[in-house]
């Protein structure tokens, strides 16, 4: 429960701080004292979105402080420090122009921590709050709320299992699109290397060819010069090289004869003549195998032109184009088309699949069951809530999809990862009167009606610490709001109830009443907020009644309403055991 509320520079309120009982507690006051700062600070300080401009007219910032007793641990506490369990828990929230702080036990935490709290310890019920059961989510988890544990941890299965069906798909998918990058990085090195194969070149050829092309591109230069080397070799007997160079020889071998230093001469001469014959027997043979070929200039062209074609795709060189085409085919080996993983990922997803559609199943069946006890026990609540003949219908239904998952009864349905239900609330205002969406079929006061009902039928099946309504009578008076405050009076039993009400048949019911009063202060309007005496709650339940606190008649009306509360207070509490 909440032990204290503390509110500095909130709206109207420079300073106040409340200490708050156990039941229900009612805040009263006139239009524009600050009633409403009440409920915004425990917005606040339970995550709630901050305005500045909210902060009271010349303060920096606006804080509120509640301290929180725990009788059992919270789960939004046991990751925080689980230390926490068992004492009094400071909760804090300030807000500044341009920033807001939110402090937890004594340290700085993020907003997020605040609302994970609140999750956990208070349901809150603001003026607006009836346009939630517009919303499906809010509709389911009220659900499930009311289905209670089992349900709710089947709903945690369920969601563990959607969660490795969503895994297995997103891999499969990034697989299936990793091997269509695969296929395709094989298909390029597969040419390449039928490309490099099918040219077949070898490291030197080039430069060859390239030899080979200049001589034959130059063929009648190269013809006339050949020709006068070998003129100048051997052509005239008597001026050729080598005929003077047989003639020096055997002049010199003559000489030797009489000296034997001549003798070495004489055979680089014979060694010279035998040289300058096989060149001229070379050149003689050079040219008459030199002829022209087009037909192999235009062949040497077309392999010059498929080597540079390889060098520029795979490399500079021949080697380089070699070493690529050695490369790809290691790398082709060595490519995994995904075949086999895609194959087991796939039957993992269809087991997966067939394992969320089993609990999907599951989860239906168990908020159908849920549905038919709390459309049931609503439609009682309404009775005594002062519309005996409204009912109201919990239908779960399943959107099907050809797309979707299929079920064990053959339907395709949309499963999210908070199962494949959708969850309506239908107001059946009398007997013989279509059932209509909540929102359309229902009036603002029978909506108040509708709500606080509601939340009495879920605290029964899933207790919450802490409820907080802010005028949850709106549209109502009379009878209905004397049903209304014994409803709460009821729901206070089990957990503490805070309330801000204009009526004086709700407030009645208050085990702790709360009265914001507008005070002068200077050029600002400031409020204050005070705790009731018995006497104190009397008077302001005349001020309710009739406007006027002293007034004889009002007074007595408020004396019969505190004794009715009184009696209602004894009879819950001895119907409860307290």
């Amino acid at each position: 429960m909440i032990e204290y509320l503390r509110i500095r520079d909130l709206g109207v309120i420079a300073e106040a701080t409340a200490e708050l009982h156990p039941g229900l507690i009612v805040v009263t006051g006139e239009t524009g004292a600050g009633k409403t700062m009440v409920m915004t600070a425990l917005d606040l300080l339970f995550g709630g979105k901050p305005n500045p401009a909210l902060i009271r007219v010349g303060a920096e910032r606006a804080e509120v402080e509640a301290g929180i007793r725990m009788a059992e641990p919270l789960p939004a506490l046991a990751a925080l420090d689980p230390d926490l369990d068992g004492e009094t828990l400071i909760v804090g929230r300030s807000v500044g122009s341009s920033r807001s702080r939110a402090w937890l036990a004594g340290r700085g935490v993020p907003a997020s921590v605040l609302v994970d709290l609140g999750d956990d310890l208070v349901v809150r019920h603001g003026q607006n709050d009836q346009r939630r059961l517009a919303n499906a989510g809010y509709r389911r988890r009220l659900l499930d709320r009311f289905a209670g544990e089992p349900a709710l941890a089947l709903l945690r299965v369920h969601q563990e299992a959607f969660d490795e069906v969503k895994s297995i798909s997103d891999e499969l998918l990034r697989i299936q699109q990793q091997d269509r990058e695969t296929v395709l990085r094989a298909d390029l090195l597969r040419h390449g290397v039928a490309e490099i194969e099918s040219v077949a070149p070898h490291v030197g050829e080039a430069e060859s060819l390239r030899n080979e092309l200049r001589r034959l591109s130059n063929i009648e230069e190269v013809r006339a010069a050949v020709a006068s080397a070998y003129e100048a070799i051997r052509g005239d007997d008597d001026y050729s090289a080598e005929s003077a160079a047989g003639s020096a020889q055997h002049a010199v071998a003559q000489a030797a004869a009489h000296d034997s230093g001549l003798e070495p001469i004489a055979e680089t001469l014979a060694e010279a003549q035998a040289l300058i014959a096989d060149a001229a027997s070379g050149l003689a043979s050079y040219l008459s195998d030199l002829e022209a070929d087009p037909r192999r200039l235009d062949a040497l062209q077309q392999r010059l032109g498929e080597l540079r074609g390889l060098l520029r795709k795979y490399g500079d060189s021949i080697a380089d184009v070699l070493a690529w085409s050695v490369d790809a085919q290691s790398e082709l080996l060595a490519l995994d088309t995904s075949a086999d993983r895609i194959a087991s990922l796939q039957e993992r997803q269809r087991v997966a699949n067939a394992q969320l559609s089993l609990l999907a199943a599951k989860l239906t069946a168990a908020r159908k069951s849920a549905a038919a006890e709390l459309g049931g026990a609503v439609t009682a609540e309404l009775a005594a809530l002062a519309l005996p003949d409204a009912a109201i219908a919990v239908t779960v239904t399943q959107p099907e999809d050809p797309a979707g998952l299929q079920l064990a009864d053959g339907r395709c349905v949309v499963v999210r990862r908070d199962g494949a239900d959708d969850v309506d609330l239908e107001f059946i205002a009398h007997a013989g009167a279509p059932a209509r969406p909540i929102g359309e079929g229902a009036s603002g006061g029978e909506l108040s009606r509708v709500m606080l009902a509601l939340e009495v039928s879920l605290a029964g099946a899933n207790p919450v610490p802490v409820f907080v309504f802010d005028e949850v009578d709106a549209g109502i008076g009379g009878r209905a709001a004397v049903e209304v405050g014994k409803r709460l009076a009821a729901l206070a039993r089990t957990a503490q109830v805070i309330v801000v009400t204009h009526l004086p048949q709700v407030a009645a019911f208050a085990d702790q009443h709360i009265v914001v009063r507008k005070q002068p202060a200077g050029m600002v309007t400031a409020s204050s907020v005070v705790t009731l005496s018995t006497d104190e709650q009397q008077r302001e339940l005349a001020r309710m009644l009739a406007g006027l606190d002293e007034s004889t008649s009002a007074m007595a009306h408020a004396g019969e309403l505190i004794d009715l509360a009184s009696c209602e207070r004894v009879r819950l509490d001895e119907r409860t055991g307290a």
